[in-house]
């Protein structure tokens, strides 16, 4: 019987010595590349140092994040294992999903920042690529996920400054159109403008009072020379005009030589005819001069007179009283211009006054858009945005490795149960084969 267990046992013994050396000759190699992705709070922190597989971190690492209560290492690490990273990783590469699934393993470092991956592949190479591809459609999830979340973040204080800048837009429009149809530019210019109509009619009311000033000498004036304005103006026209006045004194020198020659000659003698001849050609010059200047027909005799009166008391007169009249005209239609102008504007402080509240009520309403829009942007700001606040900064601390050898199978792992199942084996066979000694020495003690 003893002979016969000892047989078997060899037998199962070679049989696991077989097994052993089967696994590891025929079982598919696989290489592990190993990376750390390491959490560096809200900063990158080049002080983090990995020691061993556990790894440890310098007292001077921040381990807090802004993302309040929620460990991000979990939260990294169910990302880390989500079907979308896995799927990304794949996406354009030759691994399958289920592949980069079934070769990847992720575990969350106690007491560090740290998230230890593994990699599995059937060469270093394709373990180390398999690895890259992985960390980078994590790292392009995460910025994603980033994005996501600022635009979620901003979007309701963008479109809350976008409402508030239309609603300025449109204040300033409807102030702007408001200016054009009234004509009211700014507050102030209603008071300027009442200022400078009173000033208009103060100025009016002395005009007024200066043109009756004149009305009354001219009118003096014209009692005592007894004439019109227009006789007034032609006769002082006529008076210091130089030609007439040459062609006067040389028709009554022709006068006088005629009247002189007369008593000497008949009226057929030559000088006689001749004198007669220039009497009638500067009579004919005269009068044509004198309708030049006056536009009227006036005798031979009246133009010699008032020639003759020429720096008299009365032509002084006639200039004083033309000078006069002139003054009053000038004043006349500038008094007539100064109030055509408070007319006009008379009627304009009208509309500006009736148009004033509206005015007011319009740049209030601008104003206040004006304020609401300036404390939204302040408020923008000031809040900014923390990027790396839900999803903090990582980095590798480790690169994804080339490994060296294969992790499996594992040799020391199979040798080591091959010695401890031929241990077990044999210490199975030996109780069988003591049993009746083993249950005696039981009973005595």
């Amino acid at each position: 019987m003893s002979k016969k267990v000892i047989l078997i046992g060899i037998g199962l013994n070679t049989l696991l010595a077989s097994l052993v050396v089967g696994y590891l000759n025929f079982t598919p190699k696989k290489y592990t590349s190993n990376m750390t992705i390491t959490l560096n709070g809200n900063r990158v922190d080049p002080s983090v140092v990995l020691q061993g597989d556990k790894g440890t971190v310098n007292p001077g690492v921040n381990l807090t994040y802004a993302g309040g209560s929620v460990d991000p290492r979990a939260f990294y690490d169910k990302i880390l294992n989500s079907d979308e990273i896995f799927e990304k990783a794949s996406k354009g590469s030759k691994y399958s999903i289920e592949d980069m699934k079934s070769s990847i393993k992720t575990r969350v470092i106690l007491e560090t920042p740290n998230i230890a991956v593994r990699v599995k592949g059937n060469s270093p190479e394709e373990a180390r690529e398999k690895a890259r591809l992985f960390y980078e459609a994590f790292n392009k999830k995460i910025e994603f996920l980033r994005d996501n979340e600022k635009e979620n973040k901003e979007k309701p204080l963008i479109e809350d400054l976008n409402r508030a800048k239309i609603n300025l837009n449109v204040a300033s429009k409807r102030l702007e159109e408001f200016r054009i149809a009234s004509g009211l530019a700014y507050e102030e210019q209603v008071p300027q403008l009442i200022a400078s109509n009173r000033g208009k009619e103060i100025e009016l009311t002395k005009l007024k009072a200066e043109i009756e000033s004149r009305r009354k000498q001219t009118s003096s004036f014209i009692s005592l020379l007894n004439v019109t304005e227009r006789s007034a103006i032609d006769s002082l026209n006529i008076q210091v005009d130089p030609l007439l006045k040459g062609q006067v004194n040389e028709y009554v020198n022709t006068i006088n030589s005629l009247k002189v020659n007369t008593s000497k000659f008949t009226e057929e003698n030559p000088v006689i005819v001749n004198l007669e001849a220039k009497r009638v050609e500067l009579e004919d010059a005269i009068e044509s001069r004198t309708r030049e200047l006056s536009n009227r027909d006036l005798s031979i005799g009246k133009i010699i007179n008032l020639v003759s009166e020429g720096g008299s008391v009365r032509t002084q007169m006639y200039s004083s009283y033309l000078n006069l009249s002139r003054e009053l005209e000038g004043l006349e239609k500038q008094y007539e211009v100064l109030n055509r102008s408070l007319k006009a504007s008379k009627e304009l402080e009208v509309k500006l006054i009736s148009s004033l509240p509206t005015y007011k009520n319009l740049v209030r309403e601008y104003e206040a858009a004006g304020v609401i829009y300036s404390n939204l942007q302040s408020t923008n700001k000031l809040r900014g945005y923390d990027r790396y606040a839900l999803y903090p900064l990582f980095q590798l601390s480790s690169e994804p490795s080339l490994p060296s050898g294969h992790s499996s199978p594992n040799t020391l792992y199979a040798v080591l149960g091959g010695v401890g199942g031929t241990f077990s084996l044999w210490g199975l066979i030996y109780i069988r084969l003591n049993k009746k000694r083993i249950v005696d020495v039981f009973k005595e003690s």
